[in-house]
C-alpha cells in the first residue's frame, strides 16, 4: 500500500504547489497590468500540463502492460520529481523576461507526461494485491494518498508563506518545489525495494503479456471505456475545482488572505481524507456504482451554495462551503481506482485505465480552473461556476447509472478475458 501510494502523493503534491501558489506564479512569470488576464495565463500554463497526460499515460500504460507495474511506476516518479525540483531553480520573468516563461512550461509538460503513469499503474499496483472483499476499501487508500499530498503541499505553502513573509515572493516560492527532490528519491527507494503484482507475475509466466494493449483496449473494451470515463468525470473535475481553484477563489472574492484560504482548505483535504476509506468500505458492501451515483448526484446539487458560502467573507463560510464540495469528493474518488482495475483484465489494464483516467483529467481536470475563472469574468457571477460543475456531474451521473457495470464481486486477476460482472 505504502508502495503503491507514496508516488501518487508525490505527485499530487507536485501538481498542487503550482496551483496553490498561482497568485505568486502569475506575478513571477506572467506579470500582466490586468490582474485577471495574469491569472487566467497561469492557469492555462496549469493545465497546459494536462495534455502530455494522455500521452505519458498510453507510454506509461504500454510499458505497464509489457514490463511490470512496479519499474514503471519507478520512471514515472523519478521523472515527475526531477521536473518539480527544475521549476525551483528557473528564472523568473523580471530577470529572463519571456524565456522564463517558456522554461516553466517545458517543466510543467514534464510534470504532466510523468503524471500520465502514475496513478492508472498504482492502483493496478494496489488493487491486484488487495483481499478480493476489501479492494474498494484498500483502492480507496490510492486517494487517500492524493489527499496526504495535497495536504501536505497545502501545509509546506503555507508554513513558507508564513515564513518568509514579503520574501515569499522574492525567493520563498522556490522552497516547496524543491522539497519535491528528496521526496521523489524516498518514493523511488520504496518502489525499487518492492515485487511486482501476482498478476503480472502469472501474465510472464503463461507468456501472456498482450502487445498491442491499446488498440486491445478500443477494439474489444470499448463500451467499457465509455462507462468508466463517464464514471471517473467527477473526480477530475471535482478535485482541481476543490483543492485548486478554491484557494485562489477565496483570495480573489474575500478579504480572508491566503494562509487563512489555505487553511480552510486544508480543513476539507482532511475531511475528505477521513471520508474516503468510508465510502470506500461502504462500496464493498453496496456496490461500486452506487457510491459513484452518490458522489454524482451531491456534485449535482452542491456546487452552487458552496460556492456562495465559500465567498461570504467568513471563515466558518469557507470552511463549510469547502466541506460540501469535499463530501462528494470523497464519494466519488473513494472509487476512482477500483473502476479503473476492476473493469480491465491484467494484460490491458494499465493502459486502459490510463487512457480513461488521464483523458478525462485533460478534459475536465485542466480546464476546470480555466473555465471556472473565465465563467466568472464573463458572467460578473462568482457562482456561476457551480452550475457549470452541476452540469458535467448530472452527465456523469446518467451515464453511470445506464452504462457502468458492477464490478463489486468480480475476479479482478483473470489472463484471459474481461471480468463479467454481477447484475446490479
Amino acid at each position: 500500500m505504502v508502495g503503491a501510494g507514496i508516488g501518487n502523493a508525490v505527485e499530487w503534491f507536485d501538481f498542487a504547489v503550482y496551483g496553490l501558489m498561482a497568485v505568486t506564479m502569475a506575478k513571477l512569470f506572467f506579470p500582466s497590468t490586468s490582474e485577471a488576464s495574469s491569472l487566467l495565463t497561469t492557469f492555462a500554463v496549469f493545465g497546459i500540463a494536462f495534455f502530455l497526460r494522455p500521452l505519458g499515460g498510453v507510454v506509461f500504460g504500454i510499458i505497464g502492460d509489457r514490463i511490470g507495474r512496479r519499474a514503471t511506476l519507478s520512471i514515472a516518479i523519478l521523472i515527475m520529481c526531477g521536473c518539480t525540483a527544475l521549476i525551483g531553480v528557473l528564472p523568473t520573468h523580471a530577470t529572463a523576461g519571456v524565456v522564463a516563461s517558456i522554461l516553466l512550461v517545458a517543466c510543467r509538460l514534464g510534470q504532466g507526461f510523468a503524471a500520465g503513469g502514475e496513478f492508472a499503474g498504482a492502483a493496478a499496483f494496489l488493487v491486484e494485491h488487495a483481499p478480493r472483499k476489501k479492494r474498494g476499501l484498500f483502492s480507496s487508500f490510492l486517494v487517500v494518498s492524493t489527499s496526504v499530498g495535497l495536504l501536505l503541499a497545502l501545509g509546506v505553502v503555507t508554513v513558507v508563506s508564513v515564513w518568509t513573509g514579503p520574501a515569499f515572493e522574492q525567493w520563498g516560492w522556490r522552497l516547496p518545489f524543491l522539497l519535491a527532490l528528496p521526496l521523489g528519491l524516498i518514493g523511488l527507494f520504496i518502489r525499487l525495494r518492492l515485487e511486482d503484482t501476482p498478476a503480472f507475475q502469472e501474465l510472464q509466466e503463461n507468456n501472456d503479456i498482450e502487445t498491442r494493449p491499446l488498440r486491445t483496449c478500443f477494439s474489444e473494451h470499448g463500451r467499457v471505456m465509455l462507462a468508466v470515463f463517464l464514471g471517473v468525470i467527477p473526480t477530475a473535475v471535482g478535485f482541481y475545482i476543490l483543492f485548486t481553484y478554491l484557494p485562489t477563489y477565496i483570495q480573489q472574492t474575500t478579504q480572508l488572505g491566503r494562509t487563512v484560504a489555505l487553511i480552510t482548505n486544508s480543513v476539507a483535504v482532511v475531511v475528505c481524507a477521513l471520508c474516503l476509506p468510508l465510502f470506500g468500505s461502504l462500496s464493498d458492501r453496496i456496490g461500486r456504482r452506487r457510491v459513484l451515483q452518490i458522489g454524482a448526484a451531491g456534485f449535482v446539487v452542491m456546487p452552487v451554495p458552496a460556492l456562495m458560502l465559500a465567498s461570504s467573507g467568513s471563515i466558518s463560510g469557507a470552511v463549510v462551503g469547502q466541506i460540501l464540495l469535499a463530501l462528494p469528493m470523497a464519494a466519488s474518488a473513494s472509487m476512482t481506482a477500483a473502476i479503473l482495475v476492476e473493469n480491465f483484465p491484467p494484460a490491458v489494464r494499465y493502459t486502459g485505465g490510463s487512457v480513461l483516467y488521464n483523458g478525462a483529467q485533460v478534459i475536465f481536470g485542466a480546464t476546470a480552473p480555466y473555465v471556472a475563472i473565465l465563467i466568472t469574468v464573463q458572467t460578473g457571477s462568482t457562482t456561476a461556476p457551480g452550475f457549470y460543475i452541476a452540469g458535467l456531474c448530472l452527465i456523469s451521473l446518467i451515464g453511470v447509472t445506464l452504462f457502468l457495470r458492477e464490478t463489486r464481486t468480480t475476479d479482478p486477476a483473470p489472463t484471459t478475458a474481461s471480468p463479467v460482472p454481477d447484475p446490479a
